[in-house]
């Protein structure tokens, strides 16, 4: 379900929260909304699901306009949309089925169907072994996935993501990620994910915004933006362009020299490589096809992986130098 947001003002008193944003999510993709803390981007997130009234502007959401939704229409509405946030918001009084089950019942549906739906959610998320455990018996990763399934519960079409993985390990954000990207393939989900971690936007995005002090200051392919690497992305990100010195002592450098005509970041998704860091970019814009050469690194474990892969064509690697 494709979401258009037009021109959209929010304020809390005289403090402008957002600046006539304007942005249009495609159906079936991943936005990452990026920034720092205080950008706007929860408030964004509650104006797109209707829990916050915007004061002018209009967001669309499929060919329903929010502001022009009654009472009614409004609560219809927030069943397509589900939400997961950085606390997961489980009960920790009731079982994870529980947990599931709670916006099933809150509908009317039967025993027998809610029984059947959150054991088919719990499994798609991985889960299943928990149903009658309690929040405190799981794990942040495990919690995570349960906050999932219950967002999953009233077949939603889109799926708003606040700061979902900012409280986990790598490893566990990681197994998140994968599985935001399942769901986004197998049900076609639109996914907005609220962000400030850059290895999050890198590994599941096709698109991202960022935000500024309540203003969409850059919005483009992720591979594009990230080429770009403006100062307000090193602001948010907290990275300055890095040189031979600084490199981590488990990574390679990797020169890759290519026409990218197909995402960079997508390309390593589906070769299974660890989202690389990229550290300079440059283009030759006077080539009759144009070069871009990028310098990133790369952990060890996966240079070799990754050499296979420009093998078979997707891109050049013109140099591999170990860290001295």
């Amino acid at each position: 379900m494709e979401i258009v947001i037009d021109q959209v003002n929010k304020s809390y008193g005289e403090q402008i929260i957002l600046e006539n944003i304007s942005l249009t999510i495609p159906a079936g993709s991943i936005m990452g909304i990026l920034g720092i803390s205080g950008a706007g981007k929860s408030t964004l997130l509650r104006c797109i699901n209707g829990l916050e009234q915007s004061e002018s502007g209009s967001i669309q959401i499929g060919t329903q306009a929010l502001e022009q939704l009654s009472e009614k229409q409004l609560r219809e509405m927030k069943k397509k949309i589900g939400m997961i946030f950085q606390g997961n918001s489980l009960i920790e009084q009731k079982t994870i089925f529980k947990n599931v089950a709670l916006p099933l019942e809150c509908s009317g549906y039967s025993k027998e169907a809610i029984k059947a739906r959150v054991e088919e959610l719990l499994a798609e998320v991985g889960i299943a072994d928990k149903a009658q455990m309690k929040p405190k018996q799981l794990s942040g990763g495990q919690k995570q996935r349960a906050a999932i399934a219950r967002a999953l519960t009233m077949n939603p079409e889109i799926l708003l993501c606040d700061e979902a993985t900012s409280a986990l390990d790598p490893n566990i954000t990681n197994g998140i990620l994968d599985l935001l990207l399942k769901l986004n393939q197998k049900m076609g989900l639109t996914i907005v994910v609220v962000t400030h971690q850059m290895e999050v936007v890198k590994k599941i995005c096709d698109r991202v915004a960022i935000l500024q002090q309540g203003k969409i200051v850059e919005e483009d392919t992720v591979q594009q933006v990230f080429l770009n690497n403006s100062e307000v992305l090193q602001t948010i990100t907290g990275e300055q362009q890095a040189d031979f010195g600084k490199l981590e002592a488990n990574h390679q450098f990797v020169k890759i020299v290519t026409t990218l005509e197909e995402d960079l970041f997508a390309l390593l998704r589906r070769a299974e490589i660890e989202t690389p860091h990229l550290l300079k970019a440059t283009t030759e814009q006077f080539k009759a096809e144009t070069l871009t050469t990028l310098l990133l690194s790369v952990p060890v474990k996966d240079v070799e992986k990754l050499l296979r892969f420009a093998a078979q064509g997707h891109f050049s690697c013109q140099e591999v130098r170990s860290v001295e």
